[in-house]
């Protein structure tokens, strides 16, 4: 959401609204016309409550709410921007061209190499899906990755309990009761032990939908997302972030 102030017109302001699905790069916007700054500014602030469930003063308060919008927090560190600055591509892939290298050791020389490599970087990005164009290195803060991680995290442990659960409930399945006292008995333990199991479902989807929302993967415009919700998937995403975490470094 922003407000546009049309360059020509002085009473002219414009609420430019954009949403679609995360990892879609079109999506959808609206342009919305006011005779005022202060109709906008009200209309801005209607939007953003109806979208988040939040107020617009109260950011710095933000609190997630089910089946709404959430904020995310990007790098704000300024990026300067400098176009008229003659770049020779060609001189700086030409070994003969550079300064001989101070360093001793071919291995120091092969490592710098390698990591300098404007190629084996955009590898290693494409490697990890991230929507780029939605969500850029640059602005990927070490909160948001740590975040991400602790969420894996807790998908872990949700998927592992949710697997001995879900062994537990086919294995009471396979045993007939007895006596009549006893079959009561363990329906109630199996109306209980499927309810908590739902509960692991519903986080599971929960946290991968939370992942998913500051970790947004390219490619998934007219696709679903896939779920989070084995530990070999979680291992995947983990690899993600570490590549992540190297290529915010780098």
């Amino acid at each position: 959401m922003q407000i546009i102030k049309h360059k020509s017109k002085t009473n002219l302001y414009l609420l430019f609204t954009r949403w679609g699905r995360i990892g879609d790069g079109d999506g959808q916007h609206q342009l919305t016309p006011f005779s005022s700054l202060d109709e906008c500014q009200k209309e801005f602030c209607k939007v953003f409550r109806q979208k988040t469930g939040n107020s617009w003063k109260d950011t710095d308060q933000f609190q997630t709410k089910p089946k709404k919008y959430t904020l995310i927090k990007l790098n704000e560190r300024q990026m300067q921007k400098y176009t008229n600055v003659p770049i020779d591509f060609q001189q700086l892939q030409d070994d003969n061209q550079h300064p001989p290298s101070k360093l001793q050791s071919s291995i120091y020389k092969n490592f710098f190499k390698t990591f300098l490599n404007p190629q084996a970087i955009r590898t290693n990005l494409q490697k990890t899906e991230l929507d780029v164009e939605w969500m850029p290195i640059s602005q990927l803060r070490p909160e948001t990755l740590q975040k991400a991680r602790d969420i894996l995290v807790q998908l872990n442990k949700d998927i592992e309990q949710k697997e001995k659960l879900k062994l537990t409930i086919q294995q009471s399945q396979c045993t007939e009761p007895k006596e009549k006292v006893e079959s009561e008995t363990q329906q109630t333990i199996n109306d209980v032990q499927k309810s908590e199991f739902k509960c692991l479902l519903d986080s599971i989807c929960k946290l991968t939908n939370e992942y998913y929302t500051i970790i947004p993967l390219q490619g998934y415009g007219d696709e679903r997302l896939p779920m989070i919700d084995s530990v070999q998937a979680v291992k995947v995403q983990e690899q993600k972030l570490d590549d992540l975490v190297e290529l915010e470094l780098s």
